[in-house]
């Protein structure tokens, strides 16, 4: 399940079958915001990104599958219609709210892998050696960090409740020692694929659709 640390909550534990979309959705473009919304179903969980009153970005899983773009928001408006859900909304800043955009697009390397049984100075070597853009993720349970790099430097890290980039990482907030704490690698891709893009996304008409598969 992807799950991201939560940034600047805005609202949550909200019924998104009791919101307009997608006037709901459209709302948030006029108010110039960056962010994201987090939808999370009984099996699945949906993101869909933003930065500065744009839609950027939109992610969907369920255990292992995932969609990305107008595919995921298709099968994120599904989840609204066809199922109990919840929905969030957390703010960052535009820079941090990119890196969320770039993970959602990435290629996923590695995903699930226990912290236990990672070699880490072996993973930090090879992050290096290959020069990695992208993103560690670890999570365990509903508790998530996320660790960015560019060319194989750590660019900084993003944790619950922040808005912007931290450069340190409170031993606190350390979740890589936590019994089952999972690690995913998943590697920014330069141009990301047409199918996994969300430009001329017309929310509207992706609603209609949705609704008349679940209303013939």
């Amino acid at each position: 399940m992807f799950v991201l640390p939560r940034g600047k909550t805005v609202k949550e534990n909200l019924d998104p079958s009791r919101l307009k979309m997608p006037d709901a959705l459209l709302k948030l473009c006029s108010n110039s915001f960056s962010g994201y919304l987090s939808f999370d179903g009984e099996i699945s969980h949906g993101i869909i990104c933003y930065e500065e009153g744009k839609i950027s970005a939109a992610l969907w899983m369920t255990g292992s599958d995932h969609l990305a773009g107008e595919q995921a928001v298709e099968q994120i408006f599904r989840m609204i219609q066809g199922e109990p859900c919840q929905l969030a909304i957390y703010r960052l800043d535009q820079r941090l709210a990119a890196l969320i955009r770039k993970t959602c697009e990435g290629k996923v390397e590695f995903e699930h892998q226990a912290m236990t049984l990672v070699d880490v100075d072996r993973l930090l070597s090879y992050l290096e050696a290959t020069g990695f853009s992208g993103c560690l993720r670890l999570h365990v349970e509903s508790k998530v960090a996320m660790i960015f790099y560019r060319r194989g430097e750590a660019l900084g890290f993003f944790h619950d409740g922040a808005v912007e980039l931290s450069l340190n990482a409170p031993i606190k907030q350390s979740l890589a020692a936590v019994e089952h704490c999972q690690l995913d690698v998943i590697r920014f891709v330069a141009q990301p694929r047409p199918e996994h893009s969300v430009a001329g996304l017309n929310l509207e008409k992706s609603w209609l659709k949705v609704w008349r598969e679940l209303n013939p």
